[in-house]
């Protein structure tokens, strides 16, 4: 998986940007909906681009993150059928993808994005596709009581060895995890620890892409359908019957 890591980091170039806060500028229309370009402002004091997709009466906000060797456009295919479904979006050029960082750059600029979405007055879901979805899980465990569920695609082990398995076990509120079938069982080992109650865990029957991408039928033209149907019937579920944390 490391190998594979380092081939999207080659293939394409970034700017890392750094973390945490935020400040908005002009409003456009967008698929007949409107997209705000956002600045969110950390502690490294570095400005954190980042795009929201408002839905017309939202049933939830979610963050999404994007993958190594990405920006925010790796989720240009995915927003527009969540707005359908009546779910508004932050799409988040978070650090940590880079040629010259450490994936676990990207956490803060998460939280920035966690506390930006606190006054939305909606349930708050945090979206991950790779070392994000590894961090998501980092996030939601920390976050028990802003975070009212966690998708995770492609969410393997890319921290200190051990430490996203062990932020699985702690999180209270549902997780949807699903992969490419090549990765189905690193996956397993990663969310072994996890709550049986509240995780759902999609394994395709066609082959898949890693990350957020196997929705893109593009992509993924035999099992995006698929992907679809199993994300938007676990969205709904969560929304329909917001989690509280366990006991």
């Amino acid at each position: 998986m490391k190998n594979r890591l380092l081939v999207l980091l080659l293939s394409s170039s970034i700017v890392t940007l750094s973390a945490c806060n935020s400040v908005s500028s002009s409003a456009v229309a967008i698929n007949g909906s409107t997209h705000e370009q956002i600045l969110l402002q950390g502690s490294k004091k570095a400005s954190i681009k980042a795009t929201y997709y408002p839905a017309r009466a939202p049933k939830a906000t979610l963050l999404l993150f994007h993958q190594a060797g990405a920006d925010e456009s790796e989720y240009r295919d995915i927003v527009p059928r969540l707005l359908e479904q009546g779910y508004s979006a932050l799409t988040v050029d978070q650090a940590g993808g880079g040629l010259f960082s450490n994936f676990a750059d990207g956490l803060p600029d998460m939280r920035a994005a966690l506390t930006w979405a606190q006054d939305k007055e909606v349930p708050v879901i945090i979206w991950g596709s790779s070392y994000s979805a590894s961090l998501a899980y980092l996030l939601a465990a920390a976050s028990p009581d802003r975070v009212a569920a966690v998708l995770a695609f492609s969410g393997g082990d890319y921290l200190e060895k051990g430490e996203v398995a062990s932020a699985v076990a702690q999180i209270l509120v549902p997780i949807f995890a699903t992969s490419s079938k090549d990765e189905v069982a690193e996956m397993r080992q990663v969310l072994n620890g996890a709550n049986p109650e509240k995780i759902t865990f999609f394994v395709p029957n066609f082959p898949g892409i890693h990350g957020s991408g196997t929705l893109s039928s593009s992509k993924n033209p035999e099992g995006s359908e698929e992907a679809w149907t199993a994300v938007l019937a676990f969205l709904d579920k969560v929304v329909a019957s917001p989690a509280l944390p366990l006991e």
